[in-house]
């Protein structure tokens, strides 16, 4: 079986509507949960996905104390983890305080081997990506325009259309465009409609 990916636009930061750049991102197949993961790798050894669990969990107590003593953690081939962390930005080291700096995120820095391991692998087009050249903001506000001149409501799969997207992308957009008030939606995210605010002059 192939890993995916699907092509996104660049951001277009200054709004001209132009087609932007496409850039390839992984389009993940779903996630292998824990316990699933206990199971493969417990195939073909003598160790029980019991005994793997708790080993893991064994292993995840200790990266958390050796985290909260302040190292960076060795996960064998996987890579490194390690902390990052956030504080307000300023000039001098004397106006901030440790009181004030706290964990942003845990970083995972992946291994040579685990890169090399993964490099030339078997990629293909997810097929719910476009099958055609999406329409650039400008246009796809006049094709929403012309639909609720003659429709109150648009579903999901009437915008896709519009659009020429996927199904996430046209999710993507609309809720981006109620957040902005441009679009109100009624009913359920599957089953929903979405309507133009009356409050808004236009699309």
């Amino acid at each position: 079986m192939a890993a995916q990916y699907e092509l996104h636009e660049n951001p277009d930061p200054k709004q001209t509507g132009k087609k932007q750049l496409l850039h390839p991102r992984f389009a993940p197949l779903g996630t292998v949960n824990a316990q699933k993961l206990y199971e493969l790798a417990a195939d073909g050894t003598t160790f029980s996905p019991a005994e793997l669990e708790a080993a893991l969990n064994q292993i995840t107590r200790r990266v958390v104390t050796a985290l909260k003593d302040g190292y960076n953690v060795e996960l064998g081939e996987i890579g490194t983890l390690t902390i990052s962390l956030k504080g307000r930005p300023v000039m001098d080291e004397k106006e901030i305080r440790s009181a004030s700096i706290e964990v942003n995120n845990l970083v995972l820095r992946t291994s040579k081997r685990m890169k090399q391991q993964l490099r030339g692998i078997q990629l293909k087009r997810n097929p719910e990506a476009w099958t055609s050249s999406p329409l650039d903001v400008k246009r796809r506000d006049a094709a929403l325009a012309a639909h609720f001149e003659k429709n109150p409501f648009i579903s999901r799969e009437e915008y896709q259309e519009i659009r020429g997207c996927k199904r996430s992308k046209a999710i993507e957009e609309l809720n981006k465009m109620i957040v902005e008030g441009r679009l109100c939606r009624y009913g359920a995210s599957r089953l929903g409609l979405y309507q133009l605010n009356k409050n808004m002059n236009n699309i």
